[in-house]
């Protein structure tokens, strides 16, 4: 986390009047990944270490997921990142009695779940401290470490379906680069860009909503 606060930029995200149509609801996914090493390596199956300096080096690239939402006297919010005032989001680790061969036997069938796998609902609410966080994550890794669930989600009002997954797919790029011993995979320089007004620019004259 200390290489995402001291290198994040502070900047504000205005965002469209369409992103209020969506405001009220978040993009929740549970993803469940299980550990196929090797006996001898089965110790260094996405290592909590690894997943966490990962995903805040994915998260400077998508710095407005630690940003605070704001709205406009006119209904028009924005996302303001301040770096002496960051909205971090949640990130949370725990272990479960739970093998991962008894939720595929189940065929992941919810019952089997952890109960508080899952930190937020469908809705977009404010947490305990009462601020709305962007991004809620939980690693929750499964006995005999055999596999492991991960929850995300992100507020739909700052990204969509394909945000959400530019997000994930970065991560584990760096995560691999992160968990490899030998030769590291070469993780792309990529820049995000956020602002709302970029296909409004690229559209002709004659096709720009007025």
């Amino acid at each position: 986390m200390e290489y995402f606060t001291a290198n994040v930029e502070s900047q504000t995200l205005e965002l469209a009047i369409l992103d209020t149509l969506s405001s009220f609801s978040n993009i929740p996914f549970i993803y469940h990944f299980e550990n196929t090493m090797a006996a001898d390596k089965r110790d260094l199956f996405m290592p909590g270490d690894a997943l966490r300096d990962s995903f805040y080096k994915t998260l400077l690239e998508f710095p407005l997921l630690a940003g605070h939402l704001c709205m406009g006297t006119e209904g028009r919010g924005s996302v303001v990142v301040d770096r002496n005032n960051l909205n971090l989001p949640e990130y949370c680790e725990s272990t479960y009695d739970v093998h991962f061969d008894e939720l595929k036997a189940a065929n992941y069938h919810w019952g089997l779940f952890p109960k508080d796998l899952v930190s937020v609902c469908v809705v977009t609410t404010a947490g305990a401290d009462g601020v709305i966080k962007l991004a809620n994550i939980h690693c929750a890794r499964l006995r005999d470490n055999s596999g492991m669930l991960l929850f995300a989600n992100m507020s739909h009002y700052v990204v969509d379906g394909i945000g959400f997954c530019a997000f994930i797919s970065r991560w584990a790029e760096h995560c691999r680069q992160a968990c490899c011993d030998g030769v590291k995979p070469v993780v792309e320089h990529r820049v995000f860009h956020f602002d709302r007004n970029i296909v409004h620019k690229a559209l002709s004259l004659d096709r720009r909503p007025t």
